[in-house]
């Protein structure tokens, strides 16, 4: 079992920053009210070495790891997560793992993660300055606005922790020391589940087909939950055309109409992703992180990375840069994908029936995309909805009858 160093960085590691840290580094100037210092008082986290590529399988095709933010708190749910990524696929590769946290990873977790496989694991802290408000955010404002959603019922509507986190994963997770040197990297979440047998390396397809981003499962946003994301993304694409793909080489089809007067909600998961880092740490999805962030609404209203980054998506990517990995079965909360194809039936373990393959969205996708799933989905889509429609007239004779036998 390898395990590498955990957080001391180097003074030329220091020194050799990306021109992008500018940005990064320019937020040191927090707002001083003592909620914010509240969430800072804990000792300074320092940047974390490299990734060591010597000591890794010198066989590995794509300099790639798996990536994880977790907290001590998920030992046991991200255990559980390694072990199936481990047995369904990493078990024939050692790819390496990054666990980043905003807190210092006990021995305990180090011990018992280390314990599930034989690649070389690497942990690392989160710069503060990128998990805080920043200077700009009027921060009794913000949490004013927290327990408005919170009272409005939505999803981590009054949570604090999940807009860090997703602010993290827009804008920062790319320019992580331990992802400084990174060709791709799959995002992991503690809880899900990997389902199928996966016998290729999908950082080497990534590779080898120029994809950008790979995802399995889509959903739709509620729009109380970004009420000026759209506007900020309109007035961006005016003022940045030269960033924005054409609209029939793109899947803007999918999210919004040719003027870009709405956004339909459509999302793609990110649960399970798989990014390029060369697409995450670029001139156009760096710009459009920066000119979002400084509008303050991931925090007083709740825009998730998972939004955000599916209208990245659709504005800077070609449709032939994203990928839908069919095979690779996964299961998050109450969202499944499971590859409904009879050849995929011995390497899963999930049955197509539980699939959430047919949402609009996804359809709509794979159709936009030409991709060869396409039928097979429709064709599920289709006897699903005739099953509806066979219970729905069974439901309504029942009735009747119950109704007729009363008199």
């Amino acid at each position: 079992m390898v395990s590498l160093a955990d957080g001391e960085s180097s003074k030329a590691a220091d020194e050799e920053l990306f021109s992008e840290d500018i940005y990064r580094h320019a937020m040191i100037d927090f707002v001083q009210d003592e909620r914010v210092k509240a969430h800072l008082d804990v000792p300074e986290l320092h940047a974390d070495i490299r990734i060591d590529w010597t000591a890794i399988n010198n066989t590995l095709p794509v300099k790639a790891a798996l990536v994880a933010v977790v907290r001590n708190a998920d030992l046991y749910t991200i255990r559980s997560t390694i072990r199936t990524i481990e047995d369904r696929w990493n078990h024939q590769y050692n790819y390496p793992w990054v666990f980043l946290s905003d807190q210092p990873l006990s021995q305990e977790f180090k011990h018992y993660t280390q314990m599930l496989s034989g690649a070389p694991m690497y942990y690392g802290l989160i710069d503060q300055r990128e998990w805080s408000y920043p200077h700009w955010i009027d921060t009794r404002f913000a949490e004013m606005e927290m327990g408005r959603y919170a009272e409005m019922g939505l999803f981590r509507g009054g949570s604090l922790d999940f807009r860090l986190k997703s602010r993290f994963h827009t804008g920062f997770i790319q320019y992580h020391s331990l992802l400084r040197d990174l060709e791709f990297y799959w995002r992991v979440e503690p809880e899900s589940k990997y389902l199928c047998d996966i016998n290729f390396d999908p950082f080497l397809f990534m590779k080898e087909n120029n994809k950008k981003f790979a995802f399995v499962i889509n959903d739709g946003e509620r729009m109380e939950n970004i009420p000026s994301l759209w506007e900020a993304t309109r007035n961006f694409i005016m003022s940045h055309w030269s960033f924005v793909v054409p609209w029939e080489k793109s899947i803007q089809p999918l999210v919004t109409n040719k003027g870009w007067q709405y956004f339909n909600g459509c999302l793609f998961w990110n649960n399970f992703a798989i990014y390029s880092l060369d697409y995450l740490r670029s001139p156009s999805y760096r710009t459009f992180f920066e000119y979002l962030d400084k509008k303050g609404g991931f925090f007083y209203e709740r825009w998730s990375d998972v939004t955000v980054q599916t209208i990245m998506a659709s504005l800077f990517l070609k449709r032939e840069e994203l990928h839908f990995f069919n095979e690779i079965g996964f299961e998050y909360w109450q969202a499944t994908h499971c590859p409904i194809q009879p050849e995929y039936r011995q390497q899963c373990v999930c049955s197509p029936e539980q699939t959430t393959d047919t949402h609009s969205c996804t359809r709509f996708f794979l159709s936009l995309t030409n991709s060869s799933v396409a039928q097979d989905v429709k064709g599920l889509y289709q006897r699903r909805k005739q099953r509806e429609k066979e219970e729905q007239d069974l439901k309504r004779l029942h009735e009747k009858e119950t109704k007729g036998g009363s008199h």
